[in-house]
């Protein structure tokens, strides 16, 4: 299985050692992500380690151990899908995530963000979601 994995997804496992973080580092489910969200994460790096404590090499080395399931996909490998994925998601910051969904005919997209939901084309994984498929 293939998904576009969400900013959100990602951040939730820097900030807590939960079933999002086992969910990254587990080889059943490739994941790839538009290479903004890494701009994105660093942009909260003080927030994620004044909540959880981590030193910078602390975050960095996490950084590195989730990264490590997660491919980083360049803008011009997607861009030419921003016109199309402008039709199914309103939210203009999650328009590369359906754009990097068409362009590599993942799966799905994983995310908690619930204007995701909004539109059925496109299958949208939450974690909740993605932890029954775990436990099965």
């Amino acid at each position: 299985m293939k998904l576009v994995i969400d900013t959100n997804c990602i951040i939730s496992s820097l900030i807590k050692n939960g079933w999002s973080r086992r969910i990254i580092v587990s080889p059943a489910i490739t994941f790839i992500t538009p290479e903004f969200t890494l701009k994105e994460i660093r942009n909260h790096k003080d927030l994620i380690t004044k909540k959880t404590h981590l030193s910078d090499e602390e975050f960095f080395l996490l950084m590195e151990l989730l990264f490590t399931n997660i491919e980083i996909i360049p803008s011009q490998e997607y861009n030419q899908y921003f016109s199309k994925a402008a039709r199914y998601i309103e939210d203009p910051d999650d328009i590369p995530f359906v754009a990097l969904f068409f362009s590599k005919t993942a799966d799905g997209i994983w995310s908690d963000d619930n204007h995701f939901k909004k539109q059925s084309k496109i299958p949208i994984y939450r974690t909740k979601e993605l932890v029954r498929i775990f436990k099965n």
